[in-house]
């Protein structure tokens, strides 16, 4: 854990510009945290601005030299990995009327789908689960399962 300064020799300039620049580039490297704050949010606008007025450049050249990292294609019947916590340990919950992909890692679960007759429970839920939320609030800590 890094509980102690990291940057005091630095002035107040380079200390912004040297903590944007990692923050921009954990989310060039890492799909899980550029899901959440890569572009279109406005963790991401905030950070490339900030990043292009400190440098000179324009924000689409900051934008340019830190793209958001983008998640792996995956094979027929594959999960993506948990968007909070990066988990592999997932799961289909089928129940009677609805079915969600649960986490066992963080215990996320959601978003859920209507468990139509004639449908596939199973492959609604991780068709769902695979592409992206409308929100965060799609995916709630599931309680009932604990």
């Amino acid at each position: 854990m890094f509980n102690t300064p990291q940057m005091t020799d630095l002035p107040a300039e380079k200390q912004a510009a040297k903590a944007i620049r990692h923050a921009l580039l954990r989310i060039a490297d890492h799909p899980v945290i550029a899901y959440h704050c890569g572009f279109g949010s406005q963790t991401y606008a905030l950070l490339t601005e900030a990043h292009a007025t400190l440098h000179g450049i324009t924000m689409e050249k900051a934008q340019e030299n830190f793209p958001p990292a983008q998640p792996k294609e995956l094979e027929p019947g594959q999960m993506r990995e948990c968007p909070f916590c990066g988990g592999n340990y997932l799961d289909v919950k089928v129940e009677a009327y609805h079915a969600f992909v649960h986490c066992g890692d963080c215990d996320i679960a959601g978003p859920q789908v209507d468990n139509n007759r004639g449908e596939d429970p199973t492959q609604n839920a991780v068709d769902k689960w695979n592409g992206a939320p409308s929100s965060a609030f799609d995916f709630t800590p599931n309680t009932s399962i604990r």
